[in-house]
This record gives C-alpha cells, structure tokens and sequence, in this order.
C-alpha cells in the first residue's frame, strides 16, 4: 500500500511540476525532445542545452542555439545562433544573431543581420535592410541607414547621418 502512495504522489508531483512549467520556463535539449512543446510561449526563461525552439518568448534565452518562430522581448544569450522570424525588441548576444522582421536594441556577434534595425549592431559583419542607429563592425551594410556606420568596410545605399 505504502508503495502505491509514494507511486501516486510522485505521479501527482510530476504533473504539477509540468502543469507549472508551461509558459514559464523550456528546458530543450532539441526541438522535439523539450518541455514544453515549440508550439508554446515562454513568459520566463529558456534554457537550450543544444538546440531550443518556442512560439514567442518573453524573458530570457540561454544555451548553445534558440530560435522563436514569431516574436521574442528581452535577452538571448546563445554561444552559437540567437534567432527570432519575426520581430525583437531587447538583445541578442552570440555568434550569430538574427531577426527576420524589426529589431529595437543591440545585436552583438559575429554575423548580425535584421530586416529592419532600430538600435546598434556591433560584430564582424552587420547587416540590415533598413538601420535607424548604427553599425559598429569590420563590414557593415545596409540598404538604408539614418545613423552611422563605422567600420572598414561600409556599404549603404542611402546614408542620412
């Protein structure tokens, strides 16, 4: 009997413990093998072991690469790719960096590329549609720029600034 009440409570632990991550905190090790289930939001943190994937994520994303698949507010720390599909505000530290829509902040890392950048990148190489900011880095480019660049290399097709 006593074995069947420690079964039920681990059982009853377990699901809290799940019920209480949803939508607060993602352990991943990849994409299909992380708690919760891309298909959810983070309002948290998210930790990547190898390789995270979530909805949107609100708060704080760490590991080794992470991606959203629509929108991500606050801070990715990843060691090799921080990517958001669509747009971001906060920053982006790694060796890669992408935001496929508008980013408002910083971006820091070997390659950083934006749609549209309202803010800073600093990097290697920085690359964005549109930047209302600047570019710090060995090659910047940019269709658009109302800022700066400054690097070795800058290419912009209209500079205002």
């Amino acid at each position: 009997m006593k074995k069947i009440l420690v079964a039920a409570s681990v059982l009853v632990a377990a699901f809290s413990l799940r019920a209480s991550l949803d939508g607060y905190f993602m352990l991943a090790g990849f994409s299909r093998g992380q708690l919760p289930s891309p298909a959810y939001s983070i309002y948290g943190g998210r930790l990547s072991l190898i390789y995270g994937d979530c909805h949107e994520l609100y708060g704080f994303d760490t590991g080794i690469a992470g991606t959203t698949q629509e929108n991500a507010y606050g801070l990715q720390v990843n060691a090799v790719w921080s990517g958001v599909d669509a747009d971001m505000a906060g920053a982006q530290i790694g060796l890669v960096n992408t935001v496929n829509g508008a980013a408002a902040g910083f971006q820091c890392g070997a390659f950083d590329w934006s749609a549209e950048l309202f803010g800073c990148q600093v990097g290697l190489i920085n690359l964005s549609d549109d930047c209302y900011g600047a570019q710090l880095g060995f090659w910047n480019g940019a269709h658009d720029v109302y800022g700066c660049q400054l690097g070795v290399v800058n290419v912009a097709k209209k500079l205002y600034g």
